[in-house]
């Protein structure tokens, strides 16, 4: 198991149901901004109607949630992107489990055929 850092940060911008372009606070004033993939789940393709969906609601989400703390492993996956788990940092509700329970995406751990 690789080790987990995790950081305060903003949306810059909803990629898709599961891909987030995040502001990440690094500590000592420096930011960076980098794409995330929400771990452990696999959301419809943007271009689908429920993909389409699907990114309208982590939107809605991250517009209701503005404070977040995202936890992520040490290097990014194959397409550069971080896998990160997101949380609202001013109630606790976890982006990556709410998505799942509102029907938007399915339980994914990465190996085998996506689910959807």
């Amino acid at each position: 198991m690789q080790p987990q850092f995790t950081y305060r940060a903003t949306v810059i911008r909803v990629i898709d149901g599961d891909g987030l372009v995040l502001r990440v606070d690094a500590g000592f004033r420096v930011f960076v901004e980098a794409p995330f993939r929400l771990l452990g789940l696999n959301a419809p393709e943007k271009y689908t109607v429920t993909g389409k969906l699907a990114k309208a609601w982590t939107e809605a989400w991250c517009l209701a949630h503005p404070d977040l703390v995202v936890t992520t492993e040490k290097d990014p996956e194959k397409y550069g992107r971080w896998l990160g788990t997101v949380v609202s940092a001013d109630d606790g509700e976890v982006l990556n489990v709410a998505l799942v329970a509102a029907g938007h995406a399915f339980p994914w751990d990465g190996k085998g055929r996506r689910p959807i």
